[in-house]
């Protein structure tokens, strides 16, 4: 928690090494930003040259293809496979993933 759910900096190298302690598979060039939340590492699966931000929720055994891009707030459910970009606030769902509903976040 002290190295993810932060707003400090702390370099993406020291996370990945991290995570690799705790049993996930790490490829090269993964960058993770501040404030991500990883629940179960040992569970996770990183290919190379990925960029890990807040804001996007993908579900348990979730596969995101390459080239993919997952916007600001969209979710990918448990077991969908994304293979074109998610677009913002959309909840996607299937093989291939396709938006099921738009995501409504009540600020109140």
């Amino acid at each position: 928690m002290l190295f993810f759910k932060t707003l400090l900096p702390f370099p993406s190298g020291m996370k990945v090494k991290l995570l690799r302690l705790f049993g996930a598979d790490v490829d090269q060039g993964v960058v993770i930003k501040p404030n991500v939340n990883i629940k179960y590492p040992w569970f996770l699966k990183i290919g190379s040259d990925v960029w890990i931000g807040e804001g996007v929720w993908i579900g348990a055994k979730a596969i995101v293809c390459p080239g993919v891009t997952c916007k600001s707030h969209s979710v990918l459910a448990v077991g969908s496979v994304a293979t074109k970009d998610l677009e913002t606030y959309g909840v996607y769902q299937g093989n291939p993933a396709t938006v099921k509903r738009e995501r409504v976040i009540d600020d109140s």
